[in-house]
């Protein structure tokens, strides 16, 4: 007689294999992963941080413009019917106007890059 005799970390293993197994490709489908990184100045690097985004919700790679330079950076996930769209914000007690730009595929909003650094800002401001 040959039976199977599953430990307790085997059957829990197996547990969640079988509770999460059927759900994986439904969830993927219906809700992007995407990049997090909270408001930061561009020039910080973030770490690789990924979260699965509500019903509705897209990827956003978020620029905060001080006049026409880009200086702030964001990444998550935001309302559909947000992507395109301006938002006054203030950082550090500077107003900041943040742009959403949206894509809808999974991790699809990396860091926008620019070439604007936090020095020059300083010195704009300091004009």
């Amino acid at each position: 007689m040959n039976s199977t005799i599953l430990g307790q970390p085997q059957l829990l293993l197996a547990s969640i294999l079988l509770v999460s197994g059927p759900l994986s490709p439904v969830s993927t489908l219906e809700h992007l992963l995407c990049n997090v990184c909270p408001l930061h100045e561009k020039s910080e690097l973030c770490p690789n941080f990924t979260t699965e985004c509500r019903p509705g919700e897209r990827c956003t790679s978020s620029r905060g413009f001080y006049g026409a330079l880009h200086v702030l950076s964001a990444q998550g996930c935001i309302s559909a019917d947000l992507c395109g769209s301006y938002e006054m914000v203030t950082y550090r007690g500077i107003k900041y106007k943040l742009r959403y730009a949206c894509c809808c595929g999974n991790t699809c909003n990396e860091a926008p890059e620019s070439k604007t650094t936090l020095k020059e800002l300083l010195q704009m401001i300091q004009q």
